[in-house]
């Protein structure tokens, strides 16, 4: 048997064990707290940024009860003062003016459309919101209602009150607010069609769908996607946390960084685009990924019936535009309507959108981050569009 005796350390082992111990234990926690302190230093820096963006905006805020739970979100709505210009759309109902509504992304918020707003609301009516969890909105605690068809919900609400009803629409979506935008007119179509019936007097005033343009859109959930969101709300939140945190490891030059933006991106796009991710809570990312549900049937090959551009950047690695490229050319296809080749065009500068259904224009150099990466071609390309539905 092994002597007891050896179990024990020696007598001239214990006090320098001790301070060994002692001294790990004071360098672990001092790193903790540089760490940290750090952690906080990056933080504010990243809250200064988007408040800058925040405060173009700011003025604007309505506050807005959702009628389906009575959640508050934050809605901005600018108008430039005088008569606005008015818009032809195929619904039959002459001429209005237009709205441009600016619908952010899974993790962004309203003020990532902060240098569009201001753009746009010099000589348009423009309307932009923080979707629920995001931004200044409210939090909701039940996970059903961030689900795909809730939030549409409180689009269509939005849009649908009495001050804008009389209004052609331009929808304006990035990424996953795309796949939202192609559904708002979805549901708005369907609301039409369900009053046509009804008398006059009955018949509720409702928007009309004049355009879209879908900016690096998510216009696919796959199965496969959807049962990695399910996984994903099984972790829990801090380990989930913990992970975002990893993937932010290295500041403007991290993984979660790159994957938004091209490699040539100055540090100035970077930072912004981190900041936006840090910003972005983890309890939201998780339920809004869970609830995420694709498209029904049809609804794409609809874009055909539509005046409609699709920019997408050529580096994108969250939204391939290959990828989904080749998907809206099959379906545009099976309507028997072929897409107009894509065209390229670099980040600073962009033609006119062509007359014509639906368009795909690659913008060079750019990401996904395509809002902070390249404003001046997404700018060209919604007003390209808008002023192909002026009435001349």
């Amino acid at each position: 048997m092994w002597p007891l005796n050896r179990l024990a350390p020696n007598h001239w082992q214990t006090p320098w064990m001790a301070a060994a111990a002692v001294a790990i234990a004071a360098a672990v926690a001092g790193s903790a707290i540089i760490f940290l302190r750090q952690v906080r230093a990056q933080h504010a820096m990243l809250r200064a940024l988007l408040s800058h963006r925040r405060d173009l905006m700011a003025s604007d805020r309505q506050a807005w009860t959702t009628r389906d739970g009575g959640h508050a979100l934050a809605v901005y709505y600018r108008s430039p003062p005088g008569p606005l210009a008015s818009v032809d759309a195929p619904a039959g109902n002459g001429g209005a003016p237009l709205l441009i509504v600016l619908i952010h992304g899974m993790g962004g918020q309203a003020t990532q459309y902060a240098p569009y707003y201001e753009h746009f609301s010099r000589s348009a009516a423009v309307l932009t919101l923080d979707l629920l969890g995001h931004g200044e909105s409210a939090r909701a605690s039940q996970a059903d209602a961030y689900t795909t068809d809730r939030i549409v919900g409180d689009l269509c609400d939005v849009v649908c009150h009495p001050a804008w009803t009389q209004r052609h629409l331009l929808l304006v979506g990035h990424s996953y607010g795309a796949h939202l935008a192609v559904l708002l007119r979805q549901r708005l179509d369907n609301l039409r069609a369900k009053h046509e019936t009804a008398s006059p007097a009955d018949r509720p005033a409702l928007p009309v769908v004049a355009g879209l343009v879908l900016l690096c859109p998510k216009l696919f959930v796959s199965m496969k996607e959807r049962a990695h969101a399910r996984q994903l709300r099984r972790l829990p939140r801090w380990l989930i946390t913990l992970m975002r945190w990893w993937d932010r490891r290295g500041g403007v030059r991290s993984t979660s960084v790159a994957r938004q933006v091209h490699p040539a991106a100055p540090p100035s796009v970077r930072a912004t685009v981190l900041a936006f991710n840090a910003a972005f809570e983890t309890c939201t990312l998780v339920r809004v990924a869970a609830g995420a549900l694709p498209a029904p049937p049809g609804v794409h090959e609809r874009l055909a019936n539509c005046a409609t551009a699709i920019v997408v950047g050529e580096a994108d690695r969250v939204t391939p535009a290959a990828q989904e490229g080749l998907r809206m050319q099959k379906l545009l296809e099976q309507e028997r309507r072929p897409p107009e080749p894509p065209v390229t065009w670099p980040a600073q500068t962009a033609p006119s959108v062509a007359d014509g259904p639906v368009h795909t224009y690659t913008v060079v150099p750019a990401g996904h981050a395509i809002l902070v990466e390249a404003e001046a071609a997404v700018i060209a390309a919604i007003e390209g569009l808008r002023r192909s539905l002026y009435v001349v």
